[in-house]
């Protein structure tokens, strides 16, 4: 074969494998909707989840020394939230009260010191959440138990959350979990939320209803860790999730790779498109920075 021939028959592979490769990366107005449903309440449930976790990160929750030293009088009218500080039997509790114009989120989160384990004293405690409703509407019921290292904790819990969709509807999850969380950046300055940087690996366990009918059930394990990076619209900005169905569908949602240096001093290159496979196809899909998926015009 002369080099003229050989040249022609590379640059015709190479053109099919682009093609191949353009048919594949598809975009979002190409998959089901089954399917954009679930990846629509999958990335909004790890984006709530990182916001969980601010609040639990301050030092009520972290500083032991702040965790005692709070009292009910150190609160100011009008603040939020409001804290209650109650200690009897050697135990702490707080109580975390959100209501008023001012507060943008309402019900409580009550925070208890656990005495176990004499090898995780002064680091174990429970954050229970009670009606707690967020920013975007979304409520919170049950308990996680919180066992924190150095700079990586370990999260085990079972919560309910509802929300209403657009359609009027009353959806319910009861997710249960065991997540490791392991601090990148913002240990430091845990008061202010928007340095931090954590990897998040675990499993889950999930139940959807809609107006209290099961709709669906499904397991979850993130194959790479999820970087969760607070200063980006789309939170979530490395990493990769298996969802695993109850009739053995499988999809996978891919944030990413995990970038090879993370400084903590610079701004972090935010991405807001995630990948989608099922069934051997990948799609884009883009996402805002409420956790809202960017519907695709037809032509695109």
């Amino acid at each position: 074969m002369n080099l003229k021939v050989l040249f022609s028959v590379l640059f015709v592979t190479l053109f099919l494998a682009i093609s191949c490769e353009k048919q594949t990366l598809q975009t979002n107005s190409q998959i089901d909707a089954e399917t954009l449903a679930l990846v629509d309440d999958e990335v909004l449930a790890d984006i709530n989840f990182a916001e969980l976790l601010d609040e639990s990160d301050d030092g009520i929750f972290w500083g032991d020394i702040d965790f005692f030293s709070l009292k009910s009088a150190e609160t100011v009218e009008g603040t939020c939230p409001a804290r209650e500080v109650e200690k009897a039997d050697g135990k702490v509790k707080v109580t975390l009260t959100f209501s008023g114009d001012d507060c943008g989120k309402s019900g409580v989160i009550i925070i208890e010191y656990l005495r176990g384990d004499a090898k995780i004293r002064n680091k174990k405690k429970s954050i229970t959440y009670v009606d707690f409703t967020n920013k975007k509407g979304v409520t919170f019921n049950g308990t996680k138990i919180i066992i924190r290292g150095d700079d990586n904790y370990n999260i085990t819990a079972e919560l309910t959350i509802t929300k209403q969709n657009e359609d009027g509807e009353a959806v319910k999850f009861e997710r249960n979990y065991h997540r490791q969380i392991r601090w990148i950046c913002g240990l430091k300055t845990r008061k202010n939320h928007d340095d931090n940087i954590k990897k998040i690996t675990g499993k889950s366990e999930v139940v959807k209803y809609i107006n209290d009918v099961e709709v669906k059930s499904y397991s979850r394990e993130i194959l790479r860790p999820l970087l969760i990076v607070k200063a980006c619209a789309l939170q979530i900005q490395a990493g990769s999730v298996k969802i695993e169905k109850g009739d053995g569908t499988e999809l996978k949602i891919d944030y990413g790779k995990m970038p090879k240096e993370i400084s903590c001093d610079a701004d972090f290159d935010c991405d807001s498109e995630i990948e989608v496979t099922k069934d051997g196809e990948t799609f884009k899909v883009t996402f805002d920075e409420n956790g809202k998926r960017v519907k695709q015009n037809k032509e695109d």
